[in-house]
This record gives structure tokens, sequence and C-alpha cells, in this order.
């Protein structure tokens, strides 16, 4: 008994060890700080009742953001109403006095407890004020208001602007008589965002053979019904169980169609005349009296992309995004609606965009910018862009285009760029995703190692057992 006590106490420490977790004390998740916005884009009127009479309001915004502060970006695109909702947190006893500054109608609103159901206006501002002006008429402060340590008071900016300067901002006066304007994050908590339902696409007829398709696609989003004029060309030899790169090319809204309806410009000819141009081009258009800029046409031409690629067989690290004109201006618009769908872009003789996301968004895309050297307006709208990119990686590249790689020549006969502009398109593929990582082991012992001793042990103690038996046997 004393040698198996102790070939059962080598296994032991053989075995891996795999220490306990440390047990500490539970902690609540940190509160968010920050106050939600939501935007209502392209609707006309400078009234508050301008966007609160909308059949989309308030179940249907076109975005929603966390501000770190209570104060809205200045001079965005006009022509829009924000609702900046959540709950505002004292840090101490007292009465309050709130002030609101905007442009155009703005109101505020402030319940006596957490639930937007007590809240009651408290201030206005009744036409328009410079920004953080807050006393420009009487209307934009409110009566003292009590409130106490530690409370959760449900607060709610409405904003609408009509067109020109935009801005909107809240502040408040402590007990002490402190001023704090906009009022900062800390002391502000988000309300959660409304859930929009994404776009409906019906498509019915998915072309399968190849060839040029026009197709009409109907698109349901934020209560709106829109149709989508799209192309679909499909390379020689396509397979429908195949996997193919594509191409989402934007004409300029500009052009008209040939005898037979199709688009005199982008690549679709090159793909149908030349076999070894073998990518799927999706050429979607806005929707009748709409046009790139409006965000409800980006949505639906977003989503009409999507389901063409999902229906169709596109392989997804290779889908390359390009326009020109209007068009190439749009590519910057579309791909910030379809962040890490494209793995380049490049748009040509397009206006630039300096949006401060967009960097964000392009990370890790491949972008060239084309213009054509012999006009100066779109050469300079190209040099600003790559500035507003330059710290992208990969970084972006200007390529000056002449009348050679143009493939300019008789409206009939306008093929866009030649060949060889995307066969460096479709060179980009997104990088595989790596292989997760296994778990770390704990352990200062190597777990295989361990594991084949533990193996070795069980084999000696079975060679000792048997061993013992067969000692007992011949003694008998």
């Amino acid at each position: 008994m004393h040698h198996l006590s102790i070939v059962l106490t080598f296994l032991l420490l053989l075995m891996p060890v795999v220490p306990a977790r440390a047990a500490g004390p539970a902690t609540a998740p940190a509160k968010t700080q920050g106050i939600l916005c939501a935007y209502w884009r392209e609707i006309p009127g400078s009234r508050v009742e301008d966007l609160t009479s909308l059949a989309v309001y308030p179940g249907y915004p076109n975005e929603q953001v966390l501000l770190d502060r209570f104060e809205i970006p200045e001079n965005q695109e006009g022509n829009f109403g924000t609702v900046i909702r959540g709950y505002i947190h004292p840090l101490q006893d007292g009465s309050y006095s709130f002030y609101i500054a905007g442009n155009n109608q703005c109101e505020l609103w402030l319940s006596s407890d957490g639930t937007p159901e007590g809240k009651r206006l408290i201030a206005s501002v009744p036409q328009w004020s410079m920004p953080q002006e807050w006393t420009a008429s009487p209307e934009q402060q409110s009566k003292p208001v009590q409130l106490k340590q530690g409370g959760s008071y449900y607060i709610e900016a409405r904003h609408k602007n009509g067109g020109g300067d935009n801005h909107l901002a809240v502040a408040w006066k402590l007990p002490d008589g402190t001023m704090q304007g906009p009022i900062p994050g800390k002391f502000l908590s988000p309300v959660a965002p409304v859930v929009v339902p994404d776009p409906v696409v019906t498509l019915h007829d998915l072309p399968v053979s190849a060839g040029r398709h026009r197709l009409q696609v109907n698109v349901d989003y934020l209560l709106q019904h829109v149709s989508i004029p799209v192309q679909v060309t499909l390379p020689q030899g396509y397979r429908a169980e195949g996997k193919q790169p594509a191409i989402v090319f934007l004409p300029d809204t500009d052009q008209k169609p040939d005898a037979e309806g199709f688009f005199v410009q982008g690549p679709d000819r090159l793909v149908l005349a030349d076999p070894l141009l073998k990518f799927i081009c999706i050429s979607p258009q806005p929707p009748a009296g709409r046009n790139y800029s409006q965000r409800v046409a980006l949505k639906a031409m977003a989503a009409v992309v999507r389901e063409i690629s999902n229906r169709c067989a596109i392989d997804g690290r290779h889908v390359g995004l390009t326009g020109v004109a209007v068009g190439g201006t749009a590519v910057w618009s579309l791909a910030m609606e379809m962040p890490g769908v494209y793995v380049a872009l490049a748009p040509v003789n397009g206006r630039e965009l300096l949006d401060p996301e967009l960097a964000q968004v392009l990370r890790g895309t491949s972008v060239r910018i084309y213009t054509d050297i012999a006009e100066g307006f779109a050469t300079g709208c190209a040099n600003r862009m790559n500035e507003a990119l330059a710290n992208l990686d990969p970084k972006p590249q200007v390529i000056y285009l002449g009348e050679k790689e143009l493939g300019k020549g008789p409206a009939a006969d306008y093929c866009y760029i030649q060949p060889a502009f995307y066969d460096q398109l479709m060179g980009v593929a997104k990088p595989t995703a790596p292989a997760p990582a296994q778990p770390a082991h704990v352990s200062g012992r190597v777990p295989w190692i361990g594991g084949g001793l533990a193996v070795i042990g069980v084999v000696a103690l079975v060679f000792y057992v048997r061993s013992r038996r067969s000692a007992r046997q011949h003694a008998a």
C-alpha cells in the first residue's frame, strides 16, 4: 500500500494545474456618459412643429449619435430636425436654471423624475439665436427648478433648422451660481436608441445569364416607398454557383441611356467585350426625383446593392466601388453608408467630401482618387480629398488620367476607363481573417508535457498493480 500511495502522489504532481479564478467583488457596469441625439434629415420648415407633425416622428429617425456634451455639431447640411434625449444627474441639492440656444426654433423639456411622461416645457428659442447666446430672448431661460443630488431626471431638447447656419446647445446654472454651457457629458446619460427597421427590398427576377440586365427594385424604408433603377452586368461564363468579384459603379446623373435603355458610361461594355474581365457590375441610380446626396436614396441604394450581392455569386473579399462626376462624389457617401463592404474605392472627377468620420470608416480600405488632369476643378477636389485622408493606412493615391486612360470618344462609345483600371481595382482583396487565438494556459507547466507525463504515470500504475498481483500469486 505504501508503494501505491507513492505512485498516486506522483500522478497528482504530474497533472496540469489550473489555478482558480480569483474571486473579487461584483461591480456594476459603468454608466454611459453623454446624451443621445436623433436626426431627421431633408425636411423643410424652421418650426419644431414641422418636425413633430411628421409621420416618421418619433419612431423613424435617419440617424442616432451619442453626444459627449449637450450640443450638436454646428453648420451641418440644413433642413433637418433633431431631438436630444437622456437623463441629467445633479451632484448637489438646490435650485437650477436651464438655458437653450439654437437656430432655428428650439424647445427644452424637463421631467420631475426619470420618466418622459412627467416632462414639461421649461425654455424655448422662438425664432433663432447665435451659438451659445443664452439670453437673446427671455424664453431661453427656465424658471428655477429644484433638483436632488443623485437624482435622475429625464430631459429633452427639440430643434428644427430650415437652412443656413444651424446649431443647438443647452446650459445650466448650478445652485452656487456657476454657469456651465454646454452641459458636460459627465452629468448626462442617454436613453436607449430607437430601433429603426431595416429597408425592405423587393426583388423578384434576378438575372442568371451573362449580359446586361435592367432591373427596377422596390424599397420600403422610413414609411416611404421608392423604386431604384439598377443595371446588372454579368460577365461571360457567369455561373450562379461560383464566386466572382464585383464592382459597384455610380454613373453621373446627367447621362442619358442609349437606344436600348442602358448606361453609356461604366464598365459594362468592357465586361461584355473582354472575356478576361470576370467581375459582376452593379450600377444603381437614385430613385426618380431624388439624388445621391439624399439619405433616403443612399439608404435604399445600399440595401439594393446588399440584396443583389447576397443573391448573386459575389466574392465579398473583392468588391470595389467607383463612379464618375456626381457619381464619383457619391462614392464617398455610399462607402460611409456601407462601412466595411468595399475593399477599394476609385472615384473619378468627383468633388471632395470632408466628413470627419470618413477617415475612420475607410480605415484599411485602398483608396485611389482619379482625376482628369485637364480639369482644374476636379484636380483640386482630388488633392483636397487626398489631404483629408492623408493618415489612412494604406495611404490614398491621386492618379491623373489623360484621354487615353479615360477612353473618351463619341457618346455611344464612351466606355469610361480602360481595362487596366479595373485590373487594379480588382487586384485588391480583403485580408484573410487570422485564425482565432488559442486561450492562454495560466499554468506554469507546458500542458502537453504534463498530459504526457500523466499518461506515463497511469501506465506505471497499471504495471505496478499487475506486478504486485503477480507477486502475491507466486507467494501463494
